[in-house]
This record gives C-alpha cells, structure tokens and sequence, in this order.
C-alpha cells in the first residue's frame, strides 16, 4: 500500500517536471534570416507568433535575429551566431548564452528573477536594459543601460554565503592581466559593463559611447526598442 502510494506520487512529480519543462513563456515576435530551433537533434526553421517553450534550444545563422517576446512583456534579442537556450520556470526565467550575443529589455518582476548565463558569469536581474556576449575567447561582457544587473560567476554556489549583492563603486579599468577572481555578486551601475574570463577573474569599466555608436547591433536593438515603445 505505501509503495503504491509512493508510486503516484513519483509519478505526479515527473508529470509536473515536464509540464513546467515545457510551458509556454512568450512567441516570436521578430525574426531575421536563419532561425532555428533544435528538437531531438533536428532544426526547424522559427517564424513570427511561433510559440517559445521552456527549455528551447534556439541556434541562428550569419546575419540572422531573434526576438522573443515573454508573456509577462520581457523582450530578449538574440544575435547572429548564437546558441541559447531558454529554462527556468514561471517565476524565474533563464536564457544560457552558450555563444553569441543577447539584448535583454527586462520588465519589472514583482516577484522572481531574470538571469542571463554564460559558461563564466551570471547577470541576475528584475527590470532593466543590459546586453551580453559570450565570445570565442571564453571570456563574457555583460553591459547595462538602464537599471540594475548583479553579476557572478557562472556557478553562483561558490560565491561566498556572506557576500550579498554588493554596493560597487564607479567602475575602474584594469590594465594588463585580469587579477581579481570573482567570489562576490558584484553590482553594475548605468553606463558600466564588466568583463569576465574563465577562472572568475574580472574587470569593469565605462561604456565606451562611440564604440556603441558604429555598432550595429546595438543601433539595431536601440531603434527596435523604440519602435516597440519600451525604450527607457
């Protein structure tokens, strides 16, 4: 009788797994050029108002765009070259940025978190407007526009238990090799962007505007925000 029971309820566990797996948390609301999501090894091409699952693993091509828009009005980008994949659950969404480039335009949560990943560092957040790239050099940027991001390493249970999100001062350029290891949530202020390598070692300094300026990525990501009238 208690192995039956025990049964049913491993059973209901499983079947809440996956249907929490596999929620819809928003649809393609852009898309540009190659496109895909990967099922089971295969890839299928993504159109707009197709809906993005937890757990989606999405791939795009040379010259390509994704947008996602979540259902409670987050909106992500993903550029040219990337693999993400898209977990977490109804309170707390993750995008994994295994390589390439996200722009985030994060909406208020009132309760839960949004966390981007890369393979060294983690950027938590609750409403703001911030971009990461994962390069080929193992290393991540992550930079912020508008409100707060926290940034840790990419295994946030080895920052330290006393070591809350930190009160950060103005960000500082470090010259020459990277001499600081990452052990404590560290707090981006507007305009700051940090670099992270492998190991946890880190360096922050201001965004560079004119470098900002001929990039067309992020030129595309301002103007779309603006024509989606969630630029802040």
């Amino acid at each position: 009788m208690v192995t039956y029971s025990l049964s049913k309820v491993c059973l209901a566990v499983c079947l809440a797994i996956v249907a929490v797996s596999g929620a819809t948390i928003g649809k393609v609301s852009y898309v540009e050029g190659e496109v895909v999501i990967v099922e089971n090894g295969k890839e299928k091409q993504l159109k707009v108002n197709q809906k993005i699952d937890l757990g989606d693993q999405i791939r795009t091509g040379i010259e390509s765009v994704l947008e996602v828009t979540y259902t409670k009005g987050t909106v992500i980008r993903v550029g040219e070259k990337s693999k993400v994949t898209l977990s977490g659950s109804d309170v707390a969404n993750n995008v994994k940025v295994g390589e390439g480039r996200v722009w985030a335009n994060v909406q208020k949560l009132a309760s839960g978190q949004f966390r981007v990943t890369t393979p060294v560092a983690t950027a938590a957040v609750r409403g703001t407007v911030f971009r990461v790239e994962s390069g080929d050099d193992s290393s991540s940027t992550i930079a912020l526009y508008e409100g707060k991001v926290d940034v840790g390493p990419a295994d946030t249970t080895k920052i330290k238990p006393q070591a809350a999100p930190s009160g950060w001062g103005p960000p500082v350029e470090v010259a020459g090799p990277y001499e600081v290891t990452m052990e404590t949530w560290i707090k981006l202020d507007p305009g700051s962007e940090i670099n992270v390598r492998w190991g946890g070692k880190f360096a922050t300094r201001e965004i560079n505007k004119d470098e900002d300026a001929a990039n067309r990525w992020i030129a595309f990501n301002v103007k779309r925000d603006q024509e989606l009238g969630i630029a802040r």
